[in-house]
């Protein structure tokens, strides 16, 4: 069973994943397990991320500049640099770039993202690594 952790101040994209996945579940040949769970505490410390850390680290990026800086440095300081990610972004700033270049499995998508390719993103990520 995969875990994906998603955060974010809504079940927007939760619903819109969990939507397709059960579509993709009903077809034949679908034989994949997936957890979702959506937070918006991004208070985990190194050592969570190190013993339970999820399969997948979905981040719903601020559009503050000032709450994106926290969200770097949290990045930076506790999330392993191997952890699958993808970041949902209104707009991929140079910021943005410099984090992808230490994150050795990091996607970004620009927002709004429609259940599908946020899905397609997931199962490619969660196969590819």
């Amino acid at each position: 069973m995969k875990k994906v952790l998603i955060i974010s101040t809504s079940f927007d994209q939760e619903n819109q994943l969990r939507e397709v996945y059960e579509n993709a579940l009903s077809q034949p040949n679908s034989e994949s397990s997936i957890v979702f769970e959506t937070t918006s505490s991004f208070g985990q410390d190194i050592g969570w991320w190190s013993i339970q850390g999820p399969d997948l680290l979905i981040l719903n990026l601020p559009d503050d500049p000032i709450l994106q800086g926290y969200f770097f440095t949290k990045l930076r300081k506790d999330v392993p640099p191997t952890q699958p990610m993808i970041v949902t972004c209104s707009q991929i700033s140079s910021a943005m770039m410099n984090l992808s270049m230490e994150f050795t499995k990091l996607r970004m998508l620009k927002s709004p993202v429609d259940g599908f390719v946020l899905y397609r993103t997931v199962m490619d990520i969660l196969t590819d690594y």
